[in-house]
């Protein structure tokens, strides 16, 4: 199982924030191969030590997108174009997002548990309804709320319901050894945008009619609970939908999302 990351566009886009994560992933030591796009961006990952793959001397594939997921809706397809780039280099793969960290080292087990899941895995986590227009009256100001209109628009469709939320893949951990699923296809067809990359896993097991239950007996890694929220009523709901989903599997988790 090779273990790899990536990272695409500006790398101080948002601040410090992608430099200060990337940087605090050196910790993990999981040996990971960093897929990156942009010279500049290969420069400062690879001399923190990381193995490097440089994909393209531009930061973007531009037939893909142009800017942040805030400003270029599609952006996240550079993720899917990863995960078939690196199941074309090895065949079985741990794709991991800069703010997804060891909790604890992986042993044998860990690979075992895995194994034991199905062939594409990511974790379930919750958008509460009431957050998707919380989040376009905190953003009524700045330039990136078309992002989260548009995400209203969308979320209904690609993803589960449980209670009054919303559920969805996250991609911060994805698991595969199927080198025959290709998300990226599925998501330029399916012409998916905001999460592109979270959509088109829902997408996936829509096709196959899985139900919410299904999802967490066959794609839910049991190596990792949903992603961790700011905001406490957030992460209350987030905790009281980790309760449902461990009382139908159980878990032995080695990594968090941040």
């Amino acid at each position: 199982m090779k273990i790899v990351r990536t990272f695409w566009g500006d790398l101080h886009r948002m601040g410090d924030r992608y430099p200060n994560q990337i940087k605090n992933a050196v910790n993990d030591n999981l040996n990971e191969l960093v897929y990156v796009w942009g010279v500049d961006n290969y420069k400062f990952i690879s001399e923190l030590g990381y193995e490097c793959k440089l994909i393209s001397e531009d930061n973007f594939n531009r037939d893909l997108a142009s800017d942040h997921i805030f400003y270029d809706h599609k952006s996240p397809n550079h993720k899917l174009y990863t995960i078939n780039q690196a199941l074309k280099d090895w065949d079985e793969i741990l794709f991991l997002d800069w703010d997804c960290n060891v909790t604890k080292n992986l042993d044998e087990n860990f690979y075992k548990i895995l194994r034991s899941g199905g062939s594409l895995q990511a974790p379930l986590y919750i958008y509460p309804k009431k957050s998707i227009d919380w989040m376009i009256e905190e953003t009524k100001k700045e330039e990136i709320n078309p992002f989260f209109t548009k995400l209203k628009k969308l979320i209904g469709k690609y993803s589960y319901e449980w209670k009054d939320n919303y559920i969805v893949p996250n991609a911060g951990l994805i698991y595969c050894r199927d080198k025959n699923i290709d998300l990226l296809k599925l998501s330029i067809d399916l012409n998916l945008e905001c999460l592109t990359d979270e959509f088109v896993i829902t997408a996936y097991v829509q096709s196959k009619n899985l139900s919410l239950e299904d999802y967490i007996l066959n794609h839910e890694p049991k190596v990792i609970t949903g992603k961790l929220h700011d905001e406490d009523w957030w992460m209350l709901l987030q905790n009281k939908f980790n309760d449902y989903v461990t009382s139908i599997v159980k878990k032995d988790n080695y990594f968090e999302h941040r």
